[in-house]
């Protein structure tokens, strides 16, 4: 199976105007985690939105935006890497925008990783919202 950074199962032969990628991100609700390291994502608190500087602006901006209209609650996490599969993705298909989105979660990389459900519900519905918001004349130019 492929690890992260390994653009191996990435079908170069799509024709993708943006990606979404999913994965979870460290839930920040645990006593004596540092908020200022980890960020303040919490189970319940509806998936994560990353901005960074292989995010693009306008896929993260849209994602938010999708979150309002929808009443999807969502965090901002930021950072230089996103530590998922997103630059990955951004590589292999040659620079295609690339959205994360990330559902918060206790005790990764364990045998008793922990996620709140509504939380990948609402990772669903903002996924949906973002789409169906998309116009079929999308560009992501800068």
């Amino acid at each position: 199976m492929p690890t992260r950074g390994d653009p191996a199962w990435t079908d170069l032969r799509l024709d993708v105007g943006v990606a979404l990628v999913f994965d979870v991100t460290f839930a920040a609700d645990v006593p004596g985690t540092d908020a200022g390291e980890w960020g303040n994502s919490r189970l319940g608190a509806g998936p994560t939105v990353f901005r960074g500087p292989t995010i693009h602006p306008a896929v993260a901006a849209g994602l938010r935006a999708a979150a309002a209209a929808a009443a999807i609650g969502y965090t901002i996490e930021a950072g230089g890497s996103t530590w998922s599969d997103s630059e990955a993705v951004q590589e292999a298909l040659a620079g295609t925008p690339v959205g994360l989105v990330s559902v918060p979660l206790r005790s990764m990389h364990t045998p008793n990783e922990i996620v709140q459900l509504s939380d990948v519900d609402a990772a669903s519905r903002l996924a949906e919202a973002y789409v169906r918001a998309l116009p079929l004349d999308v560009s992501f130019v800068r």
